[in-house]
Protein backbone atom coordinates (compact mmCIF):
# COMPACT_ATOMS: atom_id res chain seq x y z
CA UNK A 1 0.00 0.00 0.00
CA UNK A 2 1.32 3.44 -0.93
CA UNK A 3 2.15 5.66 2.00
CA UNK A 4 -0.27 8.42 1.02
CA UNK A 5 -3.19 6.02 1.24
CA UNK A 6 -1.86 4.46 4.46
CA UNK A 7 -1.69 7.93 6.03
CA UNK A 8 -5.24 8.78 4.98
CA UNK A 9 -6.76 5.62 6.44
CA UNK A 10 -4.61 5.58 9.59
CA UNK A 11 -4.79 9.15 10.84
CA UNK A 12 -7.00 10.12 13.78
CA UNK A 13 -9.70 12.44 12.32
CA UNK A 14 -9.57 14.82 15.30
CA UNK A 15 -5.82 15.21 14.77
CA UNK A 16 -5.99 15.65 10.99
CA UNK A 17 -4.31 19.08 11.05
CA UNK A 18 -1.24 17.75 12.85
CA UNK A 19 0.10 15.25 10.33
CA UNK A 20 2.83 15.88 7.78
CA UNK A 21 1.49 17.51 4.59
CA UNK A 22 2.54 14.56 2.47
CA UNK A 23 0.20 15.10 -0.49
CA UNK A 24 0.91 18.84 -0.64
CA UNK A 25 4.65 18.24 -0.70
CA UNK A 26 4.26 15.65 -3.46
CA UNK A 27 2.37 18.22 -5.53
CA UNK A 28 5.19 20.74 -5.00
CA UNK A 29 7.77 18.24 -6.25
CA UNK A 30 5.63 17.25 -9.21
CA UNK A 31 5.44 20.87 -10.29
CA UNK A 32 9.13 20.78 -11.25
CA UNK A 33 9.95 17.11 -11.73
CA UNK A 34 8.40 13.91 -13.04
CA UNK A 35 6.77 11.54 -10.60
CA UNK A 36 9.12 9.06 -8.89
CA UNK A 37 7.59 6.24 -10.93
CA UNK A 38 9.18 7.74 -14.06
CA UNK A 39 12.59 7.09 -12.47
CA UNK A 40 14.00 10.26 -14.04
CA UNK A 41 15.94 12.81 -12.00
CA UNK A 42 15.33 16.54 -12.25
CA UNK A 43 18.68 16.93 -13.99
CA UNK A 44 17.70 14.53 -16.74
CA UNK A 45 14.31 16.17 -17.09
CA UNK A 46 15.86 19.63 -17.50
CA UNK A 47 18.33 18.40 -20.13
CA UNK A 48 15.41 16.99 -22.13
CA UNK A 49 13.47 20.26 -21.77
CA UNK A 50 15.65 23.25 -22.68
CA UNK A 51 12.70 25.57 -22.11
CA UNK A 52 13.25 25.10 -18.39
CA UNK A 53 16.76 26.55 -18.57
CA UNK A 54 15.38 30.08 -18.16
CA UNK A 55 14.34 29.40 -14.58
CA UNK A 56 15.89 32.15 -12.47
CA UNK A 57 17.45 31.14 -9.17
CA UNK A 58 18.19 27.49 -8.51
CA UNK A 59 19.91 25.64 -5.73
CA UNK A 60 23.16 23.75 -6.29
CA UNK A 61 21.20 20.74 -7.52
CA UNK A 62 19.05 22.61 -10.03
CA UNK A 63 15.88 22.85 -7.97
CA UNK A 64 14.21 26.26 -8.47
CA UNK A 65 14.74 28.21 -5.27
CA UNK A 66 11.13 29.27 -4.92
CA UNK A 67 10.04 25.63 -5.09
CA UNK A 68 12.85 24.55 -2.80
CA UNK A 69 11.88 27.20 -0.25
CA UNK A 70 8.17 26.33 -0.47
CA UNK A 71 8.87 22.63 0.05
CA UNK A 72 10.98 23.11 3.16
CA UNK A 73 8.78 25.91 4.51
CA UNK A 74 5.81 23.53 4.40
CA UNK A 75 7.75 20.78 6.15
CA UNK A 76 9.12 23.15 8.80
CA UNK A 77 5.62 24.43 9.47
CA UNK A 78 4.41 20.85 9.83
CA UNK A 79 7.25 20.00 12.19
CA UNK A 80 6.63 23.08 14.35
CA UNK A 81 2.90 22.34 14.53
CA UNK A 82 3.47 18.67 15.42
CA UNK A 83 6.01 19.60 18.10
CA UNK A 84 3.50 21.99 19.70
CA UNK A 85 0.61 19.53 19.52
CA UNK A 86 2.38 16.42 20.81
CA UNK A 87 3.48 17.60 24.29
CA UNK A 88 0.05 19.14 24.83
CA UNK A 89 -1.52 15.74 24.27
CA UNK A 90 1.01 14.07 26.55
CA UNK A 91 0.36 16.62 29.29
CA UNK A 92 -3.41 16.12 29.12
CA UNK A 93 -3.05 12.34 29.19
CA UNK A 94 -0.61 12.43 32.12
CA UNK A 95 -3.12 14.48 34.10
CA UNK A 96 -5.93 12.05 33.23
CA UNK A 97 -3.83 9.01 34.14
CA UNK A 98 -2.83 10.54 37.47
CA UNK A 99 -6.52 10.96 38.32
CA UNK A 100 -7.21 7.37 37.28
CA UNK A 101 -4.44 6.10 39.53
CA UNK A 102 -6.02 7.87 42.49
CA UNK A 103 -9.54 6.72 41.56
CA UNK A 104 -8.39 3.12 41.12
CA UNK A 105 -6.83 2.98 44.57
CA UNK A 106 -9.94 4.49 46.12
CA UNK A 107 -12.34 2.18 44.24
CA UNK A 108 -10.36 -0.93 45.15
CA UNK A 109 -10.20 0.04 48.82
CA UNK A 110 -13.95 0.68 48.95
CA UNK A 111 -14.74 -2.41 46.81
CA UNK A 112 -17.01 -0.24 44.66
CA UNK A 113 -17.70 -2.57 41.71
CA UNK A 114 -19.78 -0.09 39.70
CA UNK A 115 -17.10 2.52 40.02
CA UNK A 116 -14.44 -0.02 39.05
CA UNK A 117 -16.37 -0.98 35.90
CA UNK A 118 -16.72 2.65 34.84
CA UNK A 119 -13.08 3.32 35.57
CA UNK A 120 -12.03 0.28 33.57
CA UNK A 121 -13.84 1.73 30.53
CA UNK A 122 -11.98 5.01 30.97
CA UNK A 123 -8.65 3.21 31.30
CA UNK A 124 -9.24 1.24 28.10
CA UNK A 125 -10.36 4.35 26.16
CA UNK A 126 -7.29 6.25 27.36
CA UNK A 127 -5.07 3.32 26.43
CA UNK A 128 -6.46 3.44 22.88
CA UNK A 129 -5.67 7.17 22.70
CA UNK A 130 -2.10 6.54 23.85
CA UNK A 131 -1.63 3.83 21.23
CA UNK A 132 -2.96 6.27 18.62
CA UNK A 133 -0.41 8.80 19.82
CA UNK A 134 2.39 6.27 19.32
CA UNK A 135 1.08 5.59 15.81
CA UNK A 136 1.02 9.37 15.30
CA UNK A 137 4.75 9.45 16.07
CA UNK A 138 5.51 6.63 13.65
CA UNK A 139 3.30 7.90 10.81
CA UNK A 140 4.70 11.41 10.93
CA UNK A 141 8.28 10.22 11.06
CA UNK A 142 7.67 7.90 8.13
CA UNK A 143 5.89 10.68 6.24
CA UNK A 144 8.83 13.04 6.68
CA UNK A 145 11.30 10.30 5.73
CA UNK A 146 9.45 9.29 2.58
CA UNK A 147 8.75 12.78 1.24
CA UNK A 148 12.37 13.81 1.87
CA UNK A 149 13.51 10.72 0.00
CA UNK A 150 11.30 11.81 -2.93
CA UNK A 151 12.88 15.26 -2.77
CA UNK A 152 16.36 13.75 -2.99
CA UNK A 153 15.32 11.59 -5.91
CA UNK A 154 13.81 14.56 -7.74
CA UNK A 155 16.97 16.63 -7.19
CA UNK A 156 19.50 13.87 -7.60
CA UNK A 157 20.90 14.90 -4.21
CA UNK A 158 21.01 14.00 -0.54
CA UNK A 159 20.30 17.55 0.59
CA UNK A 160 17.39 16.54 2.80
CA UNK A 161 19.54 14.65 5.29
CA UNK A 162 19.91 17.67 7.56
CA UNK A 163 16.14 18.15 7.77
CA UNK A 164 15.57 14.47 8.56
CA UNK A 165 18.08 14.76 11.41
CA UNK A 166 16.05 17.70 12.68
CA UNK A 167 12.92 15.52 12.61
CA UNK A 168 14.62 12.63 14.39
CA UNK A 169 15.88 14.84 17.23
CA UNK A 170 12.60 16.72 17.65
CA UNK A 171 10.41 16.40 20.78
CA UNK A 172 7.57 14.53 19.11
CA UNK A 173 9.84 11.76 17.81
CA UNK A 174 12.18 11.36 20.78
CA UNK A 175 9.42 11.42 23.41
CA UNK A 176 8.99 8.29 25.51
CA UNK A 177 5.77 9.71 26.97
CA UNK A 178 3.40 7.27 25.24
CA UNK A 179 5.40 4.23 26.35
CA UNK A 180 5.41 5.46 29.96
CA UNK A 181 1.68 6.14 29.84
CA UNK A 182 0.95 2.65 28.51
CA UNK A 183 2.94 1.18 31.38
CA UNK A 184 1.06 3.26 33.96
CA UNK A 185 -2.32 2.36 32.46
CA UNK A 186 -1.38 -1.31 32.50
CA UNK A 187 -0.53 -1.03 36.21
CA UNK A 188 -3.90 0.63 36.90
CA UNK A 189 -5.61 -2.20 35.03
CA UNK A 190 -3.81 -4.80 37.14
CA UNK A 191 -4.67 -2.90 40.34
CA UNK A 192 -8.36 -3.07 39.50
CA UNK A 193 -8.61 -6.54 37.95
CA UNK A 194 -5.79 -8.59 39.45
CA UNK A 195 -2.67 -10.20 38.00
CA UNK A 196 -4.56 -12.86 36.03
CA UNK A 197 -6.66 -10.46 33.96
CA UNK A 198 -6.09 -10.08 30.19
CA UNK A 199 -3.65 -7.24 29.45
CA UNK A 200 -4.96 -3.97 28.01
CA UNK A 201 -3.29 -4.64 24.66
CA UNK A 202 -5.49 -7.72 24.27
CA UNK A 203 -8.67 -5.96 25.41
CA UNK A 204 -8.01 -3.11 22.95
CA UNK A 205 -7.97 -5.35 19.90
Amino acid sequence: MKFGRLLRISLVPEWRDYYVSYRRCKRILRSVAPTPEDDVSLHEHKREDPAREHLIGTDSYGMPKDVDNEFFDVLQGDLDRINMFFPTQIGTLEHDVERMEEDARSAVESVDRNRLRELEKKVLATYVTVVNLQDFQKLNHEGFRKILKKYDKACGSSESREFLQRVETSPFYTSTGPARLRERLSRIHVTMTGEGAPPLAVLKS
